[in-house]
């Protein structure tokens, strides 16, 4: 679990959240959600990370990603 905080010139102050499961349930699979807030931004992530896709070396990785700007705070 991290925990970050900062500012950005285009979105203003900022703090994030993210978690990260590197080898879930022991199957070599990866997980990680992540949610930052800033003044003017709002970021939602998820990603899953398979190494074995269709039972071959092959790496699948499914991502949802959901950025919400306020624009009227630009003004």
């Amino acid at each position: 679990l991290q925990f970050a905080d900062g500012y950005s010139p285009s979105y203003g102050a900022l703090g994030r959240v993210q978690y990260r499961e590197r080898n879930l349930l022991g199957t070599g699979r990866e997980v990680k959600v992540a949610f930052e807030r800033a003044q003017r931004k709002i970021d939602f992530d998820f990603s899953f990370i398979d190494p074995y896709f269709l039972d071959k070396e092959l790496s699948m990785e499914y991502r949802i990603r959901d950025v919400t700007v306020d624009q009227k705070k630009f003004s």
